[in-house]
């Protein structure tokens, strides 16, 4: 769990440096807890807003304070969102054009792409291999491991 001085220059960077990106998170739980809130469970994790959509179609979202993460609602999907809330506040309102729209696009195509490599070199590719999702992931087990595995229960 981030102690209150690490939490107090997260909120801090959320807040100022990185306030784009804060604000589109914040209206988008505002949404969700006004029109769908019987299709989510929030709960606070590590000082992060975690929206867990019931029935998600997606994998998981990143947007500053709040994360959202649909049917692969695991501990390791926990951990790499997270990682992305400290790149959040690393690269402040660069975020949106350096992480957040590749790893979207990137996403929208990952199966496809997953699908041609499988036939061409019959393995899959490595989802972290490109340097802001493994860069995430390893954010994410490093100051995160502990609060999600409390929060929801993992090893």
């Amino acid at each position: 769990m981030p102690s209150k001085s690490q939490l107090f220059i997260f909120y801090l960077l959320s807040f100022t440096w990185a306030l784009p990106w804060t604000l589109v998170g914040l209206f988008v739980l505002l949404f969700i807890a006004v029109f769908m809130r019987d299709k989510v469970e929030i709960r606070t994790i590590a000082g992060r807003v975690a929206v867990h959509f019931k029935d998600g179609k997606f994998g998981g979202a990143s947007l500053g304070l709040v994360y959202l993460v649909g049917r692969y609602n695991s501990l390791h999907t926990n951990r790499h969102e997270l990682g992305h809330t400290l790149q959040h506040i690393y690269w402040g309102p660069l975020f949106i054009f350096i992480i957040a729209i590749p790893s979207s696009l990137r996403c929208a195509m990952w199966k496809p792409y997953r699908d041609w490599h499988f036939k061409k070199y019959k393995e899959y590719p490595i989802y972290d291999q490109i340097w802001f999702e493994g860069q995430a992931t390893r954010l994410g087990y490093k100051y995160f491991k502990e609060s999600v595995d409390k929060a929801l229960g993992g090893n």
